[in-house]
């Protein structure tokens, strides 16, 4: 049943979309439903949905996007469970000057996963791109933030916030290929607490690779892993949570 619900919104997504290229727009508003599918000894499902909208102009360039996933799994003749529930939010705003842009940014995500019932970032730093080309885009950025961590806690556990500033670390690549029909994307974040940046530090790695069915609809696979050091501490069975996901992209 899941998949076949799955695959009539695929369905409904393809035969919606227009053939042809839309005109260029200083705006672009795009969304994603994807889901992942494991059987064996145990089976899990999962769905995600992404949304965002970037708007640019001749020096700014203003991002927001949201995120949403759910998945359940369950033991070979046992109930089924919830072990992936997350959400995200975040908005950028970028200062082109050449190859420099610096930026301001606000986020929030929470986890069921990695023990996070709530987590708030914001932060200011600065990108350099070193390729910008029809075909290639590489850039680095580098920035500071402030953290506000709220754990998922059991009833009997008091809340416990954990404030701090880290370092922002990104890393963007893509590449088109094949007639510029498809696109790899690589993305990484890495931020290390400037306390004690060993032995607290979250590692974000997305990697996809997307195919243009048309001018506004694609589809894409993506690997997207998430570690935070310090989530068994937490009470998470693992400080890394990683999925795979076969999803269809529209954009406008």
């Amino acid at each position: 049943m899941f998949v076949t619900r799955f695959g009539l919104v695929l369905a409904t997504f393809c035969l919606a979309a227009p053939l042809t290229a839309q005109d260029p727009k200083p705006w672009q508003v795009e969304g994603e439903l994807g889901a992942s599918l494991f059987f064996g000894a145990s089976s899990q499902a999962a769905v995600l949905f992404r949304s965002g909208y970037t708007l640019e102009s001749e020096t700014l360039e203003f991002n927001a996007h949201g995120s949403f996933d759910y998945g359940e799994a369950q033991e070979e003749g046992g109930p089924s469970f919830v072990n992936k529930r997350s959400w995200s939010l975040g908005t950028e705003l970028d200062y082109e000057v050449g190859s420099w842009a610096p930026f301001v940014f606000v986020s929030g995500e929470g986890s069921l996963r990695r023990k996070l019932d709530l987590r708030i970032e914001g932060g200011a730093g600065t990108r350099y791109r070193f390729i910008d080309s029809a075909q290639t885009r590489f850039d680095i950025s580098v920035g500071v933030l402030a953290e506000r961590t709220d754990p998922r806690e059991t009833p009997a556990e008091v809340d416990a916030p954990d404030t701090l500033a880290r370092l922002s670390n990104r890393v963007r690549f893509s590449r088109r290929f094949g007639g510029k029909r498809a696109l790899f994307n690589l993305v990484t974040f890495y931020k290390p607490s400037l306390d004690d940046a060993s032995r607290d530090y979250t590692l974000d790695v997305e990697s996809a690779l997307s195919f243009a069915l048309n001018g506004t609809v694609s589809l894409k696979v993506s690997l997207v892993d998430q570690y935070d050091a310090l989530a068994t501490a937490r009470g998470a069975g693992v400080n890394n949570d990683g999925r795979l996901f076969f999803s269809i992209l529209a954009k406008k």
